[in-house]
């Protein structure tokens, strides 16, 4: 997984920080100082300027990843093998185990039936199962969080800069989350994940259906001939 904005951190791991230190990225380049490790003289510069230079590395810090899962009605939906909620629990642990190495923490926010629930960002394999095993056991058919209070409280909780993956089926009205969206990704790097059906896409030719809206009840008749 590519990360393309540097990130806070103080422990060594597989991304760039924010700050001059131990790493394998290149840095800035600055006047030699005595005691400089004079591998590091960046020659070309050097000859440029006619002053000895040494190159700086940015120092390689730990990803923090928080796992944002919306669990509402609507994902309580399916027409292939899975649920919409299936594929958004798998997309979940995709990026929890992906990430979930070399010290790096994962958090996450999850929607329940009267709250917004979150798990601080810690490390290990057995913290993020439990990520998993609440993700999964939200309950079905249930009014939950709207998407838009989840970013809110995602921007609030994920105070570091950190990669933010959020897990819904966007069927709420944009104008509802879009704000919060654009104020998540200011600081964060985000990956917005859509959790999709076929039948969403394209419905086949039966005639006059009936359609439920599983999150507000109402009922409407389509003619999908």
């Amino acid at each position: 997984m590519s990360i393309t904005r540097r990130l806070d951190g103080i422990l060594h791991g597989d991304h760039r920080g924010l700050v001059p230190g131990h790493g394998s990225e290149p840095g800035e380049a600055r006047v030699y100082a005595p005691g400089d490790d004079v591998r590091r003289i960046d020659w070309t510069v050097t000859a440029r300027t006619a002053q000895t230079h040494i190159r700086e590395t940015i120092a390689d810090r730990e990803l923090e990843t928080w796992i944002v899962a919306d669990r509402s009605a609507s994902l309580d939906f399916g027409t292939a093998e899975w649920e919409k909620r299936d594929l958004a629990l798998a997309a979940a642990a995709g990026v929890g185990f992906l990430t979930a190495r070399s010290g790096n923490r994962v958090g996450a926010v999850i929607s329940t039936a009267d709250r917004a629930v979150t798990i601080p960002a810690r490390q290990g394999r057995k913290h993020l199962m439990s990520i998993l095993q609440r993700v999964d056991a939200s309950p079905r058919d249930a009014t939950t969080t709207p998407i838009g209070l989840l970013l809110k409280q995602a921007t609030a909780v994920a105070r570091r800069r950190a990669l933010v993956v959020v897990i819904s089926d966007w069927l709420d009205e944009p104008e509802h989350w879009r704000h919060q969206l654009a104020t998540l990704a200011v600081r964060h790097e985000v990956l917005a994940v859509e959790v999709i059906d076929p039948r969403e896409l394209e419905l086949p030719d039966v005639g006059v259906v009936t359609l439920h809206d599983t999150e507000t009840g109402r009922l409407r008749e389509v003619d999908t001939s």
